[in-house]
């Protein structure tokens, strides 16, 4: 009789805590790989498993020792683990899709920006328009300004935010490019 219950003593489980401080950690690393902005379906997956293997520990320890089993905790904890470095590895890979195609995206606004600069300076000077032309300059101007911006934002690592602002940046110059060419017809068929 003492032996069985040595036997169920023996057989009870402990609290998972360093499956729980690993699981965590890979948690931690994918977080740090910014899985969050770049895999955040992943990362909240990993995050919903973390937070169920927790509640669940706290189940298990609300019971009498005896009575305790830890094994769902250490599911949710692997779960937690291999999501977590899902997420990282999915973050890492689209953190340098958006890099490269910011890239992308700043050579073509600085060539959107040469063409409607060279227009501008092509387009017709008649009666009415050199003040409609000021204005498109001033557009130029100011998109150039928002294409150094973008671009420090790009270059202090901050791929997302940049990929929006050098997406409203092309946006704007398009704008101004489509209003020069409407200035250029528009002062032909003045002469």
């Amino acid at each position: 009789m003492a032996s069985f219950l040595v036997a169920f003593v023996a057989g009870c489980d402990d609290s998972p805590v360093t499956q729980m401080d690993e699981g965590k950690s890979t948690l931690k690393s994918a977080q740090l790989a910014e899985a969050e902005l770049y895999a955040p379906e992943l990362y909240k997956m990993a995050m919903d498993s973390l937070s169920a293997a927790e509640v669940e520990i706290q189940k298990q320890d609300g019971k009498f020792s005896v009575l305790r089993d830890y094994d769902r905790a250490k599911e949710l904890i692997a779960a937690v683990s291999k999501i977590s470095l899902d997420a990282e590895q999915k973050a890492i890979a689209e953190k340098d899709r958006v890099r490269v195609a910011d890239s992308v995206l700043i050579v073509e606004i600085d060539a959107l920006i040469a063409e409607s600069s060279t227009a501008l300076a092509k387009a017709p000077k008649v009666k009415g328009s050199r003040v409609d032309l000021k204005v498109l300059q001033a557009d130029i101007d100011a998109v150039k300004g928002a294409l150094t911006t973008a671009t420090q934002t790009y270059q202090s690592g901050a791929f997302s935010s940049a990929k929006s602002q050098l997406e409203a940046v092309k946006a704007q110059i398009t704008g101004t490019k489509s209003q020069i060419e409407a200035a250029i017809t528009s002062g032909a068929k003045k002469k």
